[in-house]
C-alpha cells in the first residue's frame, strides 16, 4: 500500500498539472480548436472584449480543479479532453468515417505544433507503406484521412502546411481520394 504522504503528493501534482493545462487553454493559447476549444474561445472572446485581461486566473482555475468543477485529460494523440469520465479513446482514431467528433476535445496552439510533428511522422509512415500492396489499401486510406484532418487542424492555428497530395499506389484515384 502506498504511503499517505506519497498519495497526497501525487494528488497535488495532478492538481498542478491540471492548472497548467487549463491556464494554457484559458490564458496562453491564441487559437483553440476542437468542439470544446471552440466553445471556450467564444466565451473567452466575450470576456476579453468586456475588458478583462485574462479569462480566468490560476487561483480561480485551481479552486475549480480542486472542487471537481474542472477536470482534464491529456489525449494520447494530442489535445485535451474536459470530460471527467473520458476513456481517452475519442482522440485515437479520428478518421472521416467516424460519426461525430468529441464535443469535449480542445486543441491549443502548443498541441497543434505537436500535431504538426505527428503529421510529419504519419506522412513518412504513409510513404513507407505505400508500395502498391493491395492489402495495405485500407490502412493507407485511414492514414491519409488522418493526415488531411491534421492538416486542417494545423492550418486553423495559423501554422504553415505543405498540402499532402500523395496518391495510394495500386488504386484508381477518385475526387474523394
Amino acid at each position: 500500500m502506498l504511503d499517505s504522504d506519497l498519495i497526497q503528493l501525487l494528488h497535488e501534482e495532478g492538481v498542478n498539472i491540471a492548472v497548467d493545462m487549463f491556464d494554457e487553454i484559458y490564458n496562453d493559447s491564441e487559437t483553440l480548436s476542437g468542439l470544446g476549444g471552440e466553445r471556450i474561445a467564444k466565451d473567452k472572446f466575450e470576456k476579453l472584449r468586456s475588458g478583462d485581461k485574462v479569462y480566468m486566473t490560476r487561483t480561480e482555475i485551481e479552486s475549480l480543479v480542486r472542487n471537481g468543477t474542472l477536470s482534464i485529460v491529456k489525449l494520447p494523440t494530442g489535445g485535451y479532453c474536459t470530460n471527467s469520465s473520458c476513456s481517452r479513446v475519442c482522440g485515437i482514431g479520428e478518421f472521416s468515417a467516424e460519426i461525430k467528433p468529441c464535443e469535449h476535445q480542445i486543441i491549443t496552439d502548443k498541441e497543434a505544433k505537436r500535431t504538426q510533428r505527428q503529421n510529419k511522422r504519419l506522412i513518412n509512415t504513409f510513404r513507407d507503406l505505400n508500395n502498391g500492396d493491395p492489402m495495405m489499401k485500407s490502412i493507407l486510406i485511414g492514414v491519409k484521412q488522418k493526415i488531411k484532418i491534421n492538416e486542417s487542424l494545423i492550418i486553423n492555428h495559423g501554422i504553415k502546411v505543405t498540402a499532402f497530395e500523395d496518391n495510394i499506389k495500386g488504386i484508381i484515384a477518385t475526387s474523394r481520394g
